[in-house]
């Protein structure tokens, strides 16, 4: 869900910059006072005072000292008899949860944080016009339903099985103890946040403080985002807002989410008063400037602001790899190469930025590094393509004519696809362009499944739905195809008197991961009674359709093994593959030499500029008779356009044996 809380800023989306197809930059949602609540910590000195002509006072220079636990122990004694002599003292109350929360500060034990609740919730119900325990009423509630979600971050709607355990008998309790244990930690986190909020809303209320209404503004916009209310998010940034015109935070939240929703030109200007608002120095603002600069063609721009964004914050990784890129596509490359390398020394385990250097290396005509698409990679590259227009950028843009090309050679080679019940699962389903197109166009669909690595296009396909089908594909499934896939999903819905999902479950997963998944599932139903409500859960595949995704993966072998095992005898593996060129692995890493684990003596597979793997004929072809598959159709097909140059593909067609 965090990831819906994230802006990132593209350079270029898949096949539009010259050899890296990484993502120009991402940068955070905005936060107002993030997991910080107000306690003493803030202060340099304080005086506690205790009774009238009594006070206490803490060093808070260095607050963590035994001494200053005891004088704050003290403290809290001393205000609780306060609060016994006058119950209705909502002030001492509210002290006392501050005094608390410095302790736990100071401690980090967790005991502290529920007392102080406990003292905020009893000062607000004697003076509920006290702003800072609303405040810090929302913060400790915001914080607890952060972690119950945290517990339910994971695919809810894979199956649950360990894909690491996947060739020992599976634990059938524990699985349904994890469901059951994700749902309770959702509807809890859930109930959580709406306290939250109230307090949030109860502090607005009773605020005179801009800044603290500033903070509680912005915090419920993240309890939104976090919901997926975008709605909610969006007319809470405007109340922020007009309530405070010098809120930069308020204002970058805004700007963040109408780039979300395309509004690009609105957004610009809210980033313009979030830099007027903080004297020029707010790097949020700064890099989403940038990315509206870019995306408008203003290259000059872009790199000003990215270059005064890092002038600014040395230590910003983010603003730093995000000029790293644009200096990539100006081919600055030199300059790009040590930024990356900035990057990796202040995070030896930054995935992305070794694998631009990498790259940068390979370009070079080195090839003393190994070519790995780290997944990291991967899942936030289409993480924000999925909020960056991608369906309308591969289709449109790009001429993307993958789904077109899956069914055309599907359609041709199965000719009793009508005749069959086809059980299917879309590897790296994206958004849903296969899915829509084999929804739509074959009746005999009973089940469709689909995975990918990425939070976003997860989200995205889970909502995907298509007109449900009332006849069987005519000899103008080609026409009705193109139709279909340069089309978005809400036009398809909006004309359609009736509609489906295109999935019946997505699964948040790589692919052969999923595949394991699956395999583990089919196994244990096989062991199952029929009458074991398991037993429903497996299907018996026998298609499975992976368009445009095996670019991302180099060695195939354990995704076509896993592939094979998962099939039905007479199932269908449909797919595309970037071909191979002599040109393609000139000067580029080889990988794939008869080494035991590669097949052929010839490159198996390569990393090419686009920063997507190409595999030979010969490699996919001898892989697909060791995992037992018989290569029924090969054919040669242009697959989308890169820099205005056509990109060649190859979709096979495989029948399992």
């Amino acid at each position: 869900v965090y990831s819906m809380l994230r802006l990132l800023l593209v350079c270029a989306l898949a096949g539009m910059s010259p050899y890296y197809t990484q993502c120009f930059l991402h940068y955070p949602f905005v936060k107002a006072y993030s997991k910080q609540r107000t306690c003493l910590s803030s202060l340099k000195n304080v005086n506690v005072p205790v009774f009238d002509t009594s006070l206490i006072t803490l060093d808070l220079s260095n607050p963590s000292t035994s001494e200053n636990n005891e004088k704050i122990k003290l403290a809290i004694d001393l205000m609780q008899s306060k609060a016994n002599n006058d119950p209705n003292d909502g002030d001492a109350l509210y002290k006392i949860g501050l005094l608390l929360l410095q302790l736990h500060h100071n401690n980090s034990e967790n005991a502290f944080v529920s007392e102080a609740l406990k003292f905020f919730k009893a000062a607000v119900a004697t003076n509920p016009n006290i702003d800072g325990a609303w405040y810090n009423i929302g913060s400790i509630l915001e914080e607890q339903g952060d972690k119950l979600m945290s517990r339910s971050d994971f695919p809810s709607d894979s199956i649950s099985i360990n894909p690491n355990t996947y060739n020992n008998e599976p634990d059938h309790d524990s699985e349904i103890e994890n469901d059951t244990n994700r749902d309770s930690a959702v509807t809890a986190s859930n109930t959580l946040y709406e306290e939250a909020i109230q307090a949030y809303k109860s502090a607005i209320l009773s605020s005179t403080n801009p800044s603290i209404k500033s903070a509680c503004y912005n915090n419920i916009v993240r309890i939104y985002t976090t919901l997926n209310l975008v709605d909610s998010a969006a007319l809470t940034c405007n109340e922020a807002v007009q309530a405070n015109p010098d809120d930069a935070i308020g204002w970058c939240n805004m700007g963040v989410i109408l780039v979300r929703d395309e509004v690009y030109d609105y957004a610009e200007k809210c980033f313009l008063n979030a830099l007027e608002c903080s004297d020029n120095t707010n790097t949020i603002a700064l890099n989403n400037l940038a990315f509206l600069n870019k995306r408008n063609g203003r290259t000059d721009m872009a790199e000003m602001y990215l270059r005064a964004a890092v002038s600014i914050d040395p230590s910003d990784i983010s603003s730093t790899y995000a000029l790293g890129m644009l200096l990539v596509e100006m081919r600055e490359v030199s300059q790009a190469k040590t930024l990356f390398q900035k990057c990796l020394d202040a995070n030896p385990h930054d995935e992305q930025a070794a694998f631009q250097l990498q790259l940068i290396t390979m370009s070079e005509g080195s090839d003393e590094t190994e070519a790995v698409l780290p997944a990291q990679y991967v899942k936030q590259l289409f993480d924000f393509y999925a909020v960056a227009g991608y369906e309308d950028h591969m289709t449109q843009g790009l001429g993307y004519r993958g789904p077109e090309i899956l069914w055309n050679a599907f359609s041709t080679e199965v000719r009793d696809r009508e005749q069959r019940d086809w059980y299917a699962l879309d590897l790296g389903c994206g958004t849903g362009l296969v899915g829509k197109t084999f929804r739509a166009l074959l009746p005999t669909l009973r089940v469709l499944y689909g995975c990918d690595l990425s939070s976003g296009m997860v989200t995205i396909a889970r909502e995907t739905r298509v007109p449900t089908p009332s006849v069987s594909p005519l000899d103008d499934t080609v026409q009705k195809t193109k139709k279909l896939t340069n089309s978005s999903v809400s036009s398809v819905s909006s004309t359609a008197t009736r509609t489906l999902p295109v999935y019946d479950s997505v699964a948040e997963q790589d692919c052969s991961a999923y595949l394991s998944t699956l395999i583990s599932e089919t196994r244990t139903a096989q062991a199952a009674s029929p009458a074991s409500p398991r037993h429903r859960l497996s299907y018996p595949w026998n298609l499975l359709l992976a368009g445009d995704v095996l670019g991302y993966l180099g060695d195939l072998s354990q995704l076509f093994s896993r592939a094979r095992e998962l099939l039905s005898k007479d199932g269908v593996f449909v797919f595309t593959v970037e071909k191979m060129t002599t040109e393609t692995h000139q000067h580029q890493h080889q990988t794939g030499e008869d080494d035991g684990n590669q097949l052929g003596s010839s490159p198996s597979y390569v990393l090419a500029e686009g920063g997507r793997f190409v595999h030979s004929k010969s490699y996919v072809e001898r892989l697909a008779e060791k995992s037992g598959f018989k290569v029924v159709s090969c054919e040669s097909s242009i697959l989308r356009t890169q820099n205005g140059s056509p990109v060649e593909g190859i979709v096979y067609v495989f029948f399992a044996t």
